[in-house]
């Protein structure tokens, strides 16, 4: 479709006509799947196409082809619903009660037996309807057709809504083809001869005709040069996006092959099928595949392996496989018990051309939902922004996995998708002075790590010796200040991510307890607090990094594991706890917050009415602001 389409517009043809390719004799295709196919490319094709040459699409479905007229992306749908339109003007055929029931009784009031009258709005969102009465003769219908559009121009309006004039009952179904076809040429030859300002559009066609195929593309042509639309109502549908979750499998059995045999004696023919049985037997195939594998495959992938299965006369087929110490009373119960299979059965060359497609598309979809994970992972520890006017906006996951593989390849710029416009997007290095340094910080004298240890009489120590000893009654022997320049930077920029996605009063910027032993103080303040140590001391609520509300939680000696000295020691960490839900031993990272994975929760904790320990699984969301050593 795609070929024909790129191949037509390149011969400088100005249109073409598809049947409903893929349900034939030869691919067999399930027509819902074939239409979808047919309307996705001429959509696309619609959408990329660079020239404004008119282009006329049609596609013609066969009288007897009573499957094809039926399916709903076929066929537009009527919509009555007139307040879901709002032109200037809608233009009512005769007394169309449809209109008048939806105006109200007001519009009613003002009716006049005229051949063109006009009347307030009523409850419709026009400015004015207008009533005509016509004959069904051309020449009549063409003349009140153009009064009605210089009315409309004399009046300063801007669009016009003519319903198909004439195709009602009284004039029966016979001619409502014609019918439509004069109206649409009729107003189409009436804008022509105007200076285009109106616009006209058609909302009402009859479902039964096949015209209304015709007309959504073939108003196209004259759209570019007039600035004109003409719509027909069917809704046409934009997105064909299917879902891998949990996609059903039916179950496809081929026609059986027929064997008669004729011999002199039943002896002769019972030998003959007993032969003939063990020769196709010897012919036949199996092959296993696990249900939640396949349910991976979208609707139009099963709809092509039905397909392929039909083609090739392989059955489909469901079954339960029990474990191997399954107990009787899982026999029973095989259902609920054993792995759920799909089973292919038929000629071995044909199971094999099947299930090679099936591990193709089995593949091919594991490999999309594991590069979909991937991103969403890395999404999770580096994030690439642009800035958007004053705003600092987040690249989406797959932008930004495409943007970090370039950036690790030291590219200068990349191409990508964004807001619907190929853009070249290219790396620009945040200056350092864009980054806002704490004021308590001593000078680094061009260093990027120092200590420094804290005076007892200032009000710095005195503020953190207070709220450590609001809940504990160790003794304090020291207080240092951590200042790494790295650390500091990834902290900030994290902020400002989190500032950004949470708002304010979602950051949760907190001061929080973490022990430790001396051993683990160089790693910990020259690098990060890492997440490999998981589970040295239990981990609950995830697979992350603790944090303590009060200091007597992270003074246990489990935690601060004391040295020969019998020193111990605690960082009083800045940690983002942002937004947070309930965490689990198993979880490795939060759960997302709603359908988008991309959107997590940033932290996890023991309780959601009283958190006293909270958790994290991003690096950058900890910074040791202080180290306390105590005994």
């Amino acid at each position: 479709i795609r070929s024909v389409l790129s191949t037509c517009e390149g011969r400088g043809f100005r249109s073409v006509a598809f049947p409903v390719l893929g349900p034939g004799v030869i691919l067999q295709f399930p027509v819902s799947t074939a239409a979808l196919i047919l309307l996705q490319e001429i959509q696309t094709f619609e959408q990329k196409r660079a020239s404004k040459t008119p282009f006329q699409i049609r596609i013609v479905i066969h009288p007897k082809d009573k499957e094809a007229s039926k399916c709903s992306c076929l066929r537009p749908e009527i919509n009555k619903d007139f307040k879901s339109f709002q032109p200037d003007v809608f233009v009512s055929s005769g007394v169309c009660k449809a209109i008048l029931a939806a105006a109200g009784p007001s519009v009613q009031a003002e009716l006049r037996r005229d051949s063109i009258c006009s009347t307030g709005a009523g409850l419709l969102g026009c400015r004015e309807i207008v009533h005509v009465q016509t004959k069904t003769n051309a020449q009549d219908f063409n003349k009140t057709c153009k009064r009605v559009l210089k009315l409309c121009e004399s009046k300063g309006h801007q669009s016009v809504a003519f319903p198909a004039i004439n195709t009602g009952v009284l004039t029966g179904d016979g001619t409502s083809t014609i019918q439509i076809c004069a109206e649409v040429k009729t107003i189409r030859q009436s804008i022509l001869h105007g200076d285009g300002r109106i616009y006209a559009i058609l909302w009402k066609i009859i479902a039964k005709t096949n015209v209304s195929l015709e007309t959504r593309y073939s108003f196209r042509s004259f759209v570019p040069n007039l600035k004109m639309f003409l719509i027909v109502s069917g809704k046409w549908k934009s997105k064909f996006r299917t879902s891998r979750s949990g996609t059903n499998i039916p179950t496809t059995k081929p026609q059986p092959a027929a064997f008669s045999v004729i011999g002199r004696a039943p002896v002769d023919t019972a030998a003959l099928k007993t032969s003939l049985e063990h020769l196709v037997h010897q012919q036949l195939l199996e092959k296993e595949f696990e249900l939640r594998e396949l349910s991976r495959l979208n609707e139009m992938e099963v709809a092509a392996l039905q397909t392929n299965a039909r083609s090739y006369g392989v059955s489909l087929d469901h079954r339960v496989r029990l474990n191997a110490n399954a107990s009787k009373s899982d026999v029973k119960n095989s259902a609920d018990s054993g792995e759920k299979m799909v089973i292919l059965s038929g000629l071995k060359e044909d199971v094999l051309v099947v299930a090679d497609f099936v591990n193709k598309a089995v593949k091919k979809a594991l490999s999309e939902d594991l590069q979909e994970r991937e991103e969403e992972s890395l999404a999770q520890t580096v994030q690439w922004m642009y800035l958007d006017g004053d705003d600092w906006k987040l690249f989406n996951p797959k932008q930004n996995y495409i943007l970090e593989e370039a950036n690790k390849k030291q590219k200068v710029f990349e191409k990508m998708e964004l807001n619907n416009n190929k853009v070249h997007v290219s790396k620009t290095v945040l200056i350092i002075s864009d980054i806002d340094f704490p004021e308590k910080w001593s000078p680094m004298a061009g260093e990027t790590f120092k200590k420094v240890e804290l005076d007892p009489s200032t009000e710095e120590f005195q503020s953190i010796a207070k709220e450590f000893y609001r809940t504990t009654k160790h003794k304090i022997h020291k207080i240092e200040r951590v200042q790494n320049h790295y650390l500091w930077c990834s902290y900030f920029v994290m902020r400002k991510k989190m500032l950004m996605k949470n708002g304010a009063a979602e950051l949760g910027e907190k001061h929080l307890y973490h022990g430790t032993s001396a051993k683990s103080c160089n790693c910990i303040e020259r690098d990060r607090f890492d997440r490999n140590y998981t589970g040295t001391h239990g981990a609950n609520y995830g697979k992350g990094v603790y944090f303590a509300v009060n200091a007597s939680y992270s003074a246990r000696d489990v935690y601060s594991e004391p040295d020969d000295a019998g020193l111990k020691r605690m960082y009083v960490a800045r940690v983002l706890t942002g937004r947070y839900t309930e965490g689990e031993a198993s979880m490795k990272a939060p759960p997302p917050r709603g359908k988008n994975l991309s959107d997590r929760y940033d932290s996890l904790v023991d309780s959601l009415q009283n958190p006293e320990m909270f958790v994290i699984f991003h690096d950058d969301q900890a910074y040791p602001e202080y180290l306390i050593t105590f005994s």
